[in-house]
C-alpha cells in the first residue's frame, strides 16, 4: 500500500506539473499552487493526531508531497511572472514555514532551487511495474495491431516511362 500511494502521489504531481507547464498565463499557474496548498492544510490538521501510538509531527501525505512541490514552483516561479506575482508565491511558501507545514530548511530550500531554477531534489524515479493496479491497467489496454510492411512497388523496367 505504501509504494502505491508514493506511486499515486507521483503520477498526480506529474499531472499538475505538465497542466502547469502548458499553461500560459500566471494565474491559472497559482491556483494550481493554491489548491496544492489547500491540500497541505487540511493535512496539517491531521498532525498531533495519535497513529500505532506516535504522535505525527509531519503526516505521511505532506513528507510525500515535499518532495515534488519545487517541480511545481519552479515553473510557475521562472515563467516571467511581475514583481508582484512573485511575491504571491513567495508568500505561499512562508506560510508553509510559519505554520509548520514544512521546516524553515527545506522552505528555504525550495525558495532557493525555485528562484535559481537548481533541482532541490532530485527527480523521483518510481517503477511501476511491480504495482498491481499499473498491471492490470497495463493489461486492459487494447493491443496494438500488428504493423505489416507492404514493400514498395518495383520500379518499371529501365526505358518503359
Amino acid at each position: 500500500v505504501q509504494e502505491e500511494s508514493t506511486g499515486c502521489i507521483h503520477w498526480i504531481f506529474e499531472q499538475l506539473r505538465h497542466r502547469i507547464v502548458s499553461i500560459p498565463d500566471f494565474t491559472s499557474r497559482l491556483h494550481i499552487i493554491y489548491v496544492v496548498n489547500d491540500v497541505l492544510h487540511a493535512c496539517l490538521k491531521k498532525r498531533g493526531e495519535t497513529v500505532a501510538g506516535q504522535t505525527l509531527t509531519l503526516d505521511p501525505l505532506s513528507e510525500k508531497m515535499s518532495r515534488h512541490m519545487v517541480r511545481l514552483l519552479q515553473p510557475t516561479f521562472q515563467s516571467e511572472p511581475s514583481a508582484e506575482q512573485r511575491a504571491k508565491l513567495h508568500k505561499v511558501v512562508g506560510l508553509w514555514r510559519d505554520r509548520g507545514i514544512f521546516c524553515a530548511q527545506e522552505t528555504n530550500a525550495m525558495e532557493a532551487a525555485m528562484m535559481n531554477g537548481v533541482p532541490f531534489i532530485q527527480p523521483v524515479q518510481v517503477d511501476l511495474t511491480g504495482l498491481t493496479s499499473y498491471q492490470k491497467a497495463v493489461a486492459a489496454l487494447p493491443q496494438p495491431e500488428p504493423v505489416v510492411e507492404v514493400p514498395p512497388p518495383a520500379p518499371p523496367p529501365y526505358g518503359t516511362q
